[in-house]
C-alpha cells in the first residue's frame, strides 16, 4: 500500500504540472486553467497521503503543493505544515533536498505573504513548531529564520 501511495504522489507531482524543467531550482508556478481547477478537485486527497508521513510521499506532496502558494496562501501552509509534520517520524528533517525545498518555501511565505502569519495564530505556531524541527535537526539556515520570525510584528 505504502508504495502505491507513493507512486500516486509522484503521480501527482507531474499531473498538476509542478515539473517544470525550465525552472531548475526555482518554485513552479501554475500555468494554465486546469491546473488550478486540479488542485481543487484533488482536495482533501492532499491530507490522506499527507497523513502517511513517508519521507518520500511528504517531499512529492510539498513540490506539488509549493506552485499553489499564490493561489490559496494559507491552505496550502496548513498542509505543508501538516506534511512536515507528520514526515518528521519517517526522518524527513534531515534530508538536504526536503530542507533546501521547505527553506524556500517558508522564505516565499515570510516575503510575499507574511499576513497569514499575523491573522492566523494557527499558520504562526505551525511555522513555529516545524522550524524547530528542522533547527532541532542541526540546520543553522532554520535557525537562521526562526530569527525572522519577530519582524512578522514589526
Amino acid at each position: 500500500m505504502m508504495k502505491l501511495a507513493l507512486d500516486l504522489s509522484r503521480e501527482l507531482y507531474f499531473a498538476v504540472g509542478a515539473f517544470q524543467e525550465n525552472r531548475p531550482h526555482s518554485a513552479p508556478v501554475v500555468e494554465t486553467p486546469e491546473q488550478v481547477w486540479l488542485y481543487e478537485a484533488i482536495g482533501g486527497h492532499w491530507d490522506k497521503l499527507a497523513a502517511l508521513g513517508e519521507a518520500q510521499i511528504a517531499h512529492s506532496l510539498t513540490q506539488s503543493l509549493e506552485m499553489f502558494i499564490s493561489l490559496d496562501p494559507e491552505r496550502v501552509f496548513l498542509r505543508v505544515g501538516d506534511i512536515l509534520r507528520t514526515a518528521k517520524k519517517w526522518g524527513y528533517q534531515y534530508e538536504q533536498l526536503g530542507f533546501d525545498l521547505v527553506l524556500r518555501i517558508f522564505s516565499t511565505y515570510l516575503a510575499e505573504h507574511p499576513e497569514i502569519f499575523q491573522t492566523n495564530p494557527e499558520c504562526l505556531r505551525i511555522m513555529r513548531e516545524t522550524l524547530e524541527i528542522f533547527v532541532n535537526a542541526g540546520w543553522a539556515a532554520a535557525r537562521n529564520l526562526s530569527y525572522r520570525l519577530d519582524d512578522l510584528f514589526r
